[in-house]
């Protein structure tokens, strides 16, 4: 529909805000279920290197989800 094909736009706007590297981590955290420590061995780096990367990663994710928030907020208003 529509509506899916707009959200899956934003989805993939919002995701091409964030490096590679978060990338490939918020897939591996939240999509293959991976641990921070799991994550971290893999990569060679420590728990807390991948926490601050995923703390970083949402807050921009989050960022972009309150812009598009409020961008929509305004369309919404234009059309009153």
């Amino acid at each position: 529909s529509a509506a899916s094909d707009v959200y899956k736009r934003q989805t993939e706007n919002m995701m091409d805000m964030l490096t590679d590297k978060q990338k490939e981590l918020i897939y591996a955290l939240y999509f293959e279920k991976q641990t921070y420590q799991e994550y971290a061995d893999i990569h060679g780096i420590s728990s807390a290197a991948v926490n601050n990367m995923r703390n970083k990663a949402v807050t921009k994710l989050r960022a972009s989800l309150e812009e598009l928030s409020e961008s929509n907020e305004k369309k919404k208003l234009r059309k009153k």
